[in-house]
């Protein structure tokens, strides 16, 4: 799960947690240490701060009003905001009452009103937020002027439609960034038609351009989207194009029968019949047809092919085999954007394919980018790491945070917000301030010690979730900040009762939960190991646990009992292959079956990097560098990412009986 939306989906159910559970507030309020005092309005960043001196330690009195501004907040319901405002007045988190209040009646408020809220806040989140919130509405506005002013102060740049109008009224010229905006909406987009209209008349943006977002359109089936697109070409739409869409159309849901269209299609230039054949290509590999790699040998060139063509040519190689399609893999990697070919994945395999060559000079290029990229910190970065015959082992911490640098961070108010809002249940505004304070506020972020302080205090505090994420943005490797282990009665213990790998399973909670005991996702999976209700009352069955609740997956020994002894079954059902497994937990056992017959034997980093879904591909590699570094800390022994990826293929033609996994 990627960290928007590990923010989003446990927010909901952690504030349902803390209003039932009012013994947990007061627990929470033992671990911290002074009262907090009322507020008043001012500057919450440069200001004195009140907040951050007292540290937020204890929760006050109408935190109630808070929870139910947050309520009304994600209901749309404006009026009750602004009878609840005054009830919020000196709360330590007033900058969200505040925010909730006038951004749902933002349309209507003026802009005297916005900026006296920006000046307010200076500094803060919630000013950046805020400011995100009105550049959007300036711009479906066309409010140029105000734009203009309001946009170089905009800190976080993380909103596309932003930049899309920020292009649109001649703000952002960069058309690299643009076109990667743009490209990466699935649908249509108003302000990046704008951006391009503008960068279109300006010549910085060729009609091909265009055109290639119309295919990806056509393919995504947004035909909403497609005619406003090539209507901002100048004059007709080229000839061919309208055949090259129904094509890329079809090979959506059948690549075998666009191919056969494609190969029968006359009328199409070369460029279109290359794109024909990357979608086709592409479309095969996702897939995991074998006819892929023959696909894309039918195009003349890959030239200004999009990312994803790009890499599922790659991947269609891997699968068959690095030896036998070097050099497509190296010319396709060649051709990717040069922030693209940096990403650890594809110096990988890059420098796999250089070293299959048996040329000298090529296999000490292959050992130079494995030095270059070879660390504990990913999936690629390990795999790099024994490529050079080295062993796993975590390097050495570096030294605690002191006694002042701790202090520091407690004194920083964004911090203290964060932190009092995700004691109380705001967990997303909380958990976005806090990275916000810690990567955006100022340019480049903290520096590595304030960011080790920073994630320490995370950890203290058990909001596990901040300490790993901020410790994985630090370039200090601190093994107890990126591979904390909470909970080691119920994770250690239930391991060597039931059998189980405790840093398989150690590995697996970190990706699923960040240790987030009351997490719960949109689908419903629940607890440390986010297990779905339906997987476990079958398991609760399965192995005997009478009287089982669905409450009962919020007890973290119960959860991690569910957990260890369906991951159990998975690897048994899988003939414990680890990514096999992984992926099962995270997509449901179906889909790894069927991606495992589609193909021979081939080595586990290159089967996940084929797995045809983005968030199970990510996951299964997560889980397993997870795996590897906590049984390098579990152990003290040096690991191998390797032996736990092992081999994957087809299940063998003898399998024992079972039932199926859920």
């Amino acid at each position: 799960m990627n960290e928007r939306s590990r923010l989003r989906l446990q927010g909901e159910t952690i504030l349902t947690f803390f209003q039932r559970n009012a013994s947990f507030i007061a627990v929470f309020t033992l671990l911290l240490c002074a009262p907090a005092p009322a507020l008043t309005q001012g500057n919450m960043w440069s200001a004195g701060s009140s907040i951050a001196a007292a540290n937020t330690s204890s929760f006050a009195a109408n935190d109630g009003v808070l929870l139910e501004m947050e309520r009304a907040f994600s209901r749309g319901q404006s009026a009750r905001l602004t009878q609840l405002l005054p009830a919020a007045a000196g709360h330590p988190l007033q900058a969200y009452a505040e925010y909730w209040e006038l951004k749902a009646r933002l349309e209507n408020a003026s802009n005297a009103e916005i900026q006296a809220f920006l000046q307010r806040w200076q500094g803060s989140y919630v000013q950046d937020r805020m400011r995100n919130d009105w550049l959007l509405l300036l711009g479906k506005n066309g409010d140029t002027l105000t734009f203009a002013q309001e946009y170089p102060q905009f800190r976080m740049r993380d909103d596309a439609t932003v930049r899309c109008w920020a292009a649109a009224f001649g703000r952002q010229n960069d058309t690299s960034i643009f076109n990667a905006d743009w490209l990466a909406m699935r649908g249509g987009n108003k302000a990046c038609e704008a951006g391009a209209a503008h960068l279109l008349a300006d010549g910085k943006l060729s009609p091909i351009a265009i055109l290639r977002k119309a295919r990806n359109l056509a393919e995504a089936g947004q035909d909403g989207g497609l005619n406003n697109t090539l209507a901002l070409l100048p004059g007709n739409t080229p000839a061919g194009e309208a055949l090259l869409q129904n094509i890329v159309r079809i090979a959506a849901k059948n690549p075998d029968d666009a191919a056969r269209q494609l190969q029968n299609t006359a009328g199409l230039n070369e460029e279109q019949r290359s794109w024909g054949w990357g979608v086709v290509g592409k479309q095969a590999a996702m897939n995991l047809s074998n006819l892929a790699p023959h696909y894309y040998a039918q195009a003349a060139s890959v030239q200004d092919w999009s990312d994803d063509m790009l890499a599922w040519r790659v991947r269609a190689d891997l699968r068959t085999g690095i030896a036998a399609t070097r050099l497509d893999i190296l010319q396709t990697i060649a051709a990717m954007p040069a922030k693209m070919q940096q990403d650890p994945t594809w110096q990988y395999w890059k420098a796999r394919a250089l070293a299959t060559s048996g040329n000298k000079a090529e296999i000490e290029q292959a050992q130079k980018i494995y030095l270059a990229i070879a660390s504990p910190h990913g999936f690629y970065e390990i795999l790099a790491t024994e490529e050079l015959g080295k062993s796993i082992a975590l390097p050495p911490d570096p030294p605690r945070p002191s006694t002042e640098e701790l202090a520091r961070v407690r004194a920083n108010p964004g911090f203290a917000r964060s932190l009092y809002a995700i004691g109380l249940g705001i967990r997303s505004m909380g958990g976005r301030e806090w990275n916000y304070t810690a990567h955006l506020h100022e340019n480049g972020g903290l520096p590595p010690r304030e960011l080790l302080a920073a994630a320490e205090l995370a950890c203290q505090r058990e909001f596990w979730d901040r300490c790993i994420n901020t410790a994985e943005r630090n370039p200090l490797f601190a093994a107890w900040q990126r591979y904390p282990m909470p909970h080691k009665a119920e994770v250690l213990g239930n391991s060597q009762r039931y059998g189980a790998d405790a840093a398989y399973v150690y590995g697996l909670i970190r990706q699923e939960s960040r240790f987030v005991t009351v997490a719960r996702s949109g689908v419903g999976a629940s607890g440390l190991m986010q297990i779905m209700p339906a997987t476990a009352r079958w398991t609760a069955k399965k192995i005997g646990m009478n009287g089982f609740t669905p409450d009962q997956v919020y007890d973290s020994h119960t959860n991690v009992v569910l957990g260890v002894n369906y991951l159990n079954l998975a690897l048994e059902s899988f003939q414990n292959s680890k990514p096999l497994a992984a992926a099962a937990y995270n997509a449901g056992p179906g889909r790894p079956k069927r991606w495992r017959e589609l193909g021979g034997t081939v080595e586990g980093a290159i089967w996940a990097e084929n797995v045809p879904f983005n968030e199970t591909r990510d996951y299964v590699k997560k889980v397993l560098a997870n795996t590897t570094a906590y049984a390098a800390l579990i152990t003290g022994k040096p690991q191998s990412l390797k032996a736990e990826l092992g081999q994957v293929g087809p299940a063998p033609s003898v399998v024992a009986n079972g039932e199926e996994l859920p």
